[in-house]
C-alpha cells in the first residue's frame, strides 16, 4: 500500500481538472513501483472527499489523530489500481 500523504490546489484551480492530472501522475507511479493500493487521508469535514470519490477513492474507516492540543478527525480513503 503507497500513502498520499499531501496533495493541494489552490482555490483558483480547483475544478480545471489539475487535482485529477496530480491523482493519476500518484497513480501511475504507484503502479510503476509495483504497487496496487493507494490510501489518503481527507478531513471529514473537507469537501475534498467528493472528489477523491469521484476519483475512484472509497472510505474504509474513520480516524482521529493528536496533534499537540487539537485532534485531526480523518477518513482513511483507499483506491484499487
Amino acid at each position: 500500500i503507497y500513502k498520499l500523504h499531501k496533495l493541494y490546489c489552490l482555490p483558483v484551480t480547483q475544478g480545471k481538472g489539475y487535482g485529477k492530472i496530480l491523482i493519476n501522475a500518484v497513480a501511475n507511479k504507484t503502479i510503476e513501483a509495483g504497487k496496487h493500493t493507494l490510501d489518503l487521508n481527507v478531513n471529514r469535514y473537507n469537501n475534498a472527499k467528493s472528489f477523491y470519490e469521484k476519483m475512484g477513492f472509497e472510505v474504509i474507516y474513520e480516524e482521529d489523530i493528536p496533534i499537540g492540543p487539537y485532534w485531526m478527525n480523518d477518513f482513511v480513503m483507499r483506491k484499487e489500481l
